[in-house]
């Protein structure tokens, strides 16, 4: 087909449209989010975007606040009972299939990457052997922090108490289990670090 086309023309914002359409409907759910969330107390900044497929397990209330430009990717999944409290900085990008539960607390801190099929988990259920079922045992919980400028490879299990500094990275499929200093390139399960970033 020419470019000069009449048919050509008409493509041009055809496929302008199909490309834009995507970019304004995560903006239409991430404004619907963001009033329902100020409605019950929470906090929520300007610009919000969210992808198709997100679940609030346990409804939005008071103890969500959400930063400036947070972008919730496809099948995001937040699990956050009331009395539980989930902190997610400006500019933090959850993407595709990120699994997030804060029974207890969970601060996720600005320009945070967080990579696909991650999960960031602050309870565990008990193990004790006693005679009752482990799904019917008590939540353990333990506060996680992710600090600023954190990137999380792909498929990276963040536990019950891990603290990870700003600034590091976390290779993909790893395991924190524990504390990760900032400016860190670790890896493994459990994570350990195995070198500093150093500059360009």
């Amino acid at each position: 087909m020419s470019p000069d086309s009449p048919l050509s023309r008409i493509g041009d914002p055809l496929v302008r449209a199909a490309t834009t359409a995507p970019k304004v409907m995560s903006r239409v759910r991430g404004g619907l989010a963001r009033a329902a969330i100020r409605a019950v107390g929470g906090s929520c900044g300007r610009r919000l975007r969210i992808e198709k497929g997100l679940r609030v397990r346990q409804g939005w209330h008071s103890g969500i606040d959400l930063g400036d430009d947070v972008y919730l990717g496809r099948d995001t999944t937040i699990d956050c009972p009331r009395g539980g409290r989930l902190v997610i900085g400006s500019r933090a990008t959850l993407t595709q299939g990120v699994f997030v539960s804060a029974v207890a607390e969970v601060f996720i801190g600005d320009d945070a990457l967080i990579g696909e099929y991650c999960s960031v988990r602050d309870a565990a259920h008990g193990t004790a052997l006693d005679g009752i079922p482990m799904r019917a045992q008590p939540m353990e919980p333990d506060r996680i922090s992710i600090a600023a400028d954190v990137w999380l490879g792909r498929g990276v299990a963040v536990v019950a108490g891990a603290q990870i500094g700003a600034g590091a990275v976390i290779g993909a499929n790893s395991v924190v289990l524990g504390d990760i200093p900032s400016n860190a390139i670790a890896a493994g399960a459990p994570a350990r670090v195995k070198r500093l970033r150093e500059g360009r």
